[in-house]
């Protein structure tokens, strides 16, 4: 486990970036949070709620639905 940095424009991205992610999948996320994960190549689904565990699962099955960002204050 390692612990992610704090809540900062374009921290999280670059993080995740350097650890080798390729795909973020989120309640949500802002415009801005969009273009940052966009531009380090990191594919964002937005729009998925759930328990992690079966979330992921419905990822690598290819059963996951995305939908809209449910972000209401981004």
């Amino acid at each position: 486990f390692e612990e992610s940095p704090e809540h900062q424009p374009g921290a999280i991205p670059k993080w995740l970036s350097s650890k080798g992610a390729n795909v973020v999948i989120a309640g949500g996320a802002g415009a801005m949070a969009q273009n940052l994960f966009g531009g380090m190549g990191i594919q964002l689904i937005l729009g998925v709620s759930g328990p992690v565990n079966a979330v992921a699962q419905k990822y690598l099955d290819g059963k996951l639905t995305a939908g809209e960002s449910l972000c209401d204050n981004c």
